[in-house]
């Protein structure tokens, strides 16, 4: 059976990195760095498997850093602008 989107486990965590940077980096750091399968947020546990948490890796390269890297960006030009 396949999954449905609302039942992916990789785009949940993906959802919940996209809230805030400092837990996306905590996220990157207990999955990636530290190799844990598993993730409780929000009284949520989140069971990843080895497939998933590669799913994870590439997803957050290209779908959160870049936003993390343009609000930094958009940041630093209204600084300039004030």
């Amino acid at each position: 059976m396949m999954r449905q989107p609302a039942d992916d486990p990789v785009s949940r965590v993906i959802g919940l990195c996209h809230r805030n940077r400092f837990a996306a980096e905590y996220i990157w750091d207990l999955l990636v760095t530290s190799h844990h399968h598993r993730l409780e947020a929000d009284g949520t546990i989140y069971q990843l498997s080895d497939d998933d948490i590669a799913e994870f890796a590439t997803r957050f390269s290209s779908e959160v850093e870049p936003e993390f890297y343009h609000s930094a960006r958009r940041k630093e030009a209204d600084q300039e602008l004030h």
